[in-house]
């Protein structure tokens, strides 16, 4: 740490919405995991994940959807890296960027799961009440870390 500050690393995501035919998952991994799909939301190297909802395109009614795949919509998410680099301090030295950088190039990984239509019917829902809370304004400095570009 230094001014009482500390650099903050992140996966950031970028995807086609309706590149997968349905919805998927991107897992982000820091260091070897499992080559079992099944298994990889619980690997413990797993660091965390992003979950896309979209529809086939090529049987969904929807109007919205098929235009939002003429259009190459794309999803966005980040992954938090920080907590798995504190995790793996001694391998990896310090957080700043010259040690991180060439530790997340050669240790962090990403897997795409596309998630299978479910075969059970369709539920129904209502909206729920929206709530919000006061968050305060955090007091380190963001670095992002490389983009896993899919």
């Amino acid at each position: 740490m230094k001014n009482n500050s500390h650099r903050e690393y992140f996966a950031n995501i970028r995807a086609p919405k309706y590149g997968f035919k349905g919805s998927f998952v991107v897992h982000v991994f820091m260091g070897p995991f499992t080559e079992d799909y099944r298994q990889r939301p619980f690997d413990p190297n797993l660091v965390g994940s992003l979950h896309v909802f979209a529809t086939n395109i090529e049987t969904t009614g929807c109007a919205n959807c098929k235009k939002g795949a003429e259009q190459n919509l794309a999803v966005t998410g980040s992954v938090p890296l920080t907590s798995a680099l504190l995790e793996r301090i001694a391998e990896v030295g310090s957080l700043e960027p010259q040690l991180v950088e060439p530790y997340l190039k050669q240790n962090m990984h990403w897997r795409i799961h596309h998630v299978p239509p479910p075969r059970t019917p369709p539920l129904s829902s209502s909206p729920a009440n929206n709530t919000s809370r006061r968050t305060t304004k955090p007091t380190t400095t963001s670095t992002v870390a490389p983009v896993a570009r899919i």
